[in-house]
């Protein structure tokens, strides 16, 4: 099944934790659990499988304050044969460009407790599917001339940053703990760039296989 967000926003996590209002989607496979999302989703989406279950599946909104929530969220259900993400995606992509962005990252929220940021403990895919005549794809953060916020942050045991403010970080021993995974590289820090451009003050285009 696939779940859109086309109107979602709920109080935000405090200090990356969900605890106030949350949403809370269960009843699907045991390999395949959605993380908790709170805050700004409006436009996210998610893939549910319920392959090897019989249902029901159960879409809940929790809030500890007891005041009314407004919320529009469609499901579709897909068939045996059509021809969708496999289980282990939870967001799919489709098209020759787009836009990915983690859960809770919009500014747009009008809660003021709904500050952008990501939540404790995700692990979770993104699939983008390959159209017909492309071989790779390519990400950036900066578009326009407007570069949008990209920040993994990790400390050493010592409770320092590992990597600078305002550079970025690349691989295993620089991002340990908090990152993405692109074409089997981490990258982590305050820029975007996987090390093709030596100066890690500044962002560079990634581009990985599909």
């Amino acid at each position: 099944m696939r779940i859109d967000f086309e109107d979602l926003e709920l109080t935000g996590p405090t200090n990356g934790t969900c605890s106030d209002e949350r949403l809370v989607i269960s009843g699907q496979n045991t390999n395949n659990q959605v993380p908790v999302i709170c805050g700004y989703n409006t436009g996210q989406h998610v893939y549910v499988d319920v392959s090897s279950l019989s249902g029901p599946l159960q879409v809940s909104v929790l809030s500890a304050s007891g005041a009314r929530k407004r919320f529009k969220i469609k499901i579709c259900q897909f068939g045996d044969t059509c021809l969708e993400p496999s289980s282990n995606c939870l967001q799919y992509f489709t098209g020759v460009s787009g836009v990915i962005s983690s859960f809770n990252y919009d500014m747009a929220s009008m809660l003021p407790r709904s500050v952008p940021g990501y939540f404790n403990n995700l692990n979770y895919a993104i699939c983008i599917r390959r159209e017909e005549g492309y071989c790779s794809v390519t990400y950036r953060n900066v578009a326009n001339g407007v570069e949008y916020p990209f920040q993994f942050t990790n400390v050493d045991d010592s409770g320092s940053m590992i990597i600078l403010p305002g550079q970025a970080g690349a691989d295993i021993f620089n991002c340990p703990d908090d990152y993405i995974v692109i074409d089997g590289t981490r990258l982590c820090g305050d820029k975007f760039n996987d090390g093709s451009i030596e100066d890690f003050t500044m962002n560079a285009d990634v581009t990985g296989l599909r």
